[in-house]
Order: C-alpha cells, then sequence, then structure tokens
C-alpha cells in the first residue's frame, strides 16, 4: 500500500479517537436511562419546543460564534394525599394528554395497615413539555382538599446539559466532515488492499456519527419533556388525630395510638375482673374464709390455759 495512503489514514483514525476520548460520560447523575428508553422510536421535537425549554439564556456555540439556548432538563417527583387515589391517578393522565405529554407508567395497588385494614394507593409518572411544568405541578396539587396538610412532599430538579448538548454537535460535524473525505478516499482506491482499509475507517466513522446523533436526539427530548413521579395515598388511610386544630404525626401518632391500645387493654382487663373473677371470689373466697376463720377461733380456745382458782378468805375472828 502507498505510504501516503497509510499516512492519511493514520491521520484520519487518530480523529477518529480524539471524538472519543471527547464524549463525555454517561453517569447516574444524567438524564436517566430508563427516560432515554422511553423516547425510542418517537420524533425529535422541533426546535421552538426546545427553545421554549430554556431559562432564556445564551452559551457561545463551541466556540464558532453561534448562539446555544441553554438546555435544562427538569424533573419533578410529589407525594399527595387525595380522596380517591384511582380517580386522581385517572385525573392526571387526563392531564398530560392534555397539555400535549404522555403517560410514561401507572400502577394502583392495596397496602394494609397494622390493625388489618386495606387502602389503594397509586403511583404514577406522566411527561409534559417544559414550559408547562409548573401549571402541571399545579394542576395535580389541586387533586386535594388541603394544600397545607395533603402535599407530603415536592421536589424539582433541574440539571443544565448546554455543554454536553453543543460538544455533541460540535464533533458531529467534524466527523461528517471526516466521512466525506473518506468517501472521496475510497473513490480514488486503486487496490483492494486500499479499498478494505478504507472501507474499516469509513465504517467506524459512521458507527461514531449514529452514536452522537442518538446522544443529540436524547438531549433534545429529555430537554423538551419534564417528567413528573406522582405518589397518591388514600386521605382515610392516615386516620389522623386532631387536638385543638393540631395534628400531631409520625411518633406523635404512634405514640397516643400505643395509649390507646393500653388503655383498651386495661378496660378488658377490669371487665374480666369484674364479670368472672369476682363471682368466684363471692362464691368461693368468704365461705372458705369463714371456715378458717371458725378452724382458727377453735383452736386458740383449746390452747388457751385454764384461769387459776382464787384461794379461800381465810375465816375472821
Amino acid at each position: 500500500m502507498n505510504k501516503n495512503w497509510i499516512a492519511l489514514l493514520l491521520v484520519i483514525a487518530l480523529l477518529v479517537m480524539g471524538c472519543q476520548a471527547a464524549a463525555p460520560s454517561q453517569t447516574a447523575s444524567n438524564a436517566p436511562v430508563a427516560q432515554d428508553k422511553a423516547f425510542e422510536g418517537e420524533s425529535a421535537p422541533s426546535a421552538a419546543a426546545r427553545d421554549s425549554s430554556t431559562g432564556g439564556a445564551t452559551a457561545n456555540y463551541a466556540g464558532t460564534g453561534q448562539v446555544q439556548e441553554e438546555m435544562i432538563i427538569k424533573n419533578a417527583q410529589i407525594s399527595i394525599v387525595v380522596v380517591d387515589p384511582a380517580a386522581s391517578m385517572e385525573n392526571i393522565n387526563k392531564l398530560a394528554s392534555e397539555m400535549g405529554g404522555r403517560l410514561g407508567s401507572s400502577n394502583l395497588s392495596k397496602y394494609t395497615t397494622s390493625d388489618g385494614s386495606e387502602y389503594p394507593r397509586a403511583n404514577i409518572t406522566i411527561y409534559v413539555p417544559s414550559e408547562k411544568l409548573d401549571e402541571a405541578l399545579a394542576r395535580i396539587k389541586a387533586e386535594v382538599q388541603d394544600p397545607a396538610t395533603d402535599v407530603r412532599s415536592e421536589n424539582v430538579t433541574g440539571e443544565n446539559i448546554t455543554k454536553e448538548y453543543t460538544d455533541a454537535k460540535s464533533r458531529l460535524a467534524n466527523l461528517e466532515v471526516t466521512e466525506k473525505q473518506i468517501q472521496k478516499m475510497m473513490e480514488d482506491t486503486k487496490t483492494t488492499d486500499e479499498a478494505l482499509a478504507v472501507y474499516r475507517e469509513l465504517t467506524n466513522i459512521r458507527q461514531e456519527i449514529e452514536v452522537l446523533k442518538g446522544q443529540i436526539k436524547y438531549y433534545e427530548e429529555s430537554a423538551a419533556l419534564s417528567t413528573i413521579s406522582v405518589e397518591l395515598t388514600a386521605k382515610t388511610s392516615l386516620k389522623p388525630v386532631v387536638i385543638a386544630g393540631w395534628q400531631p404525626a409520625g411518633v406523635a401518632r404512634d405514640a397516643i395510638q400505643a395509649l390507646v391500645d393500653a388503655l383498651q387493654g386495661l378496660a378488658n382487663l377490669l371487665i374480666w375482673f369484674s364479670l368472672f373473677c369476682l363471682p368466684l371470689i363471692l362464691v368461693f373466697a368468704i365461705p372458705a374464709f369463714l371456715i378458717w376463720r371458725f378452724i382458727i377461733r377453735r383452736l386458740w380456745k383449746a390452747r388457751k390455759p385454764a384461769k387459776p382458782e382464787a384461794p379461800a378468805a381465810p375465816p375472821q375472828a
């Protein structure tokens, strides 16, 4: 093979390896893998949807002078108490459709409390346009009766992926230029060995291009749609104890429940004593006491010594 061809292929290989080394690793802190799978087979959102999901700040696009809107992945988790978890789960599902989002997953189950009672519990995950995240959360919280007490927890997270996105776009552009150069080399090959070597490099370049296109699509879709995970608990399952408008929860509620159980046990003991033990005492204990008393008195009299007789008075003169 011509030495010039070998040198050129080495340069291209080094360029591809440089792109691979520059690719950021996907860590657990980035957007979830499950969300990536959920987007498979869907078309990428429009540029307008991506722009609407940003905070309005701009960043230099890979040092080229172009401006890239910030891309932020926003997700939320919320736990609420509702009257009917099944009905609220259906309302949240409709909410996602009305906002142009979709259902991710849903689950309705029952759980048993310590007293043997069964109550429904639901979990649902939806995807809504990022610019409508606050509106969606407000509508979800409208399902509760008292937002002050029935919204148990709410957490909203945001991850800025502008740098990762612009880096991926830049690497993609470089690889596409390299791909065109290798295609031209393919046309100029003269031997089978040269053609095979160029074909292998072209295959590697195309694989890298497909990987980057997948990352870019994932970034765009993740920034365009926000994930909302909702936990719904039945209100009747909590059974709060209300004292002068104050609702003790957690350890306080458990302590009060333990006190009630103890008093209930004491009341049961008194009832058993009054209705079962006391009649037995009256029937058997009192006669036994009288017999014991009679025997003791007889024994006492038997052991008591007789009084000595008084001496006779002397005769008077």
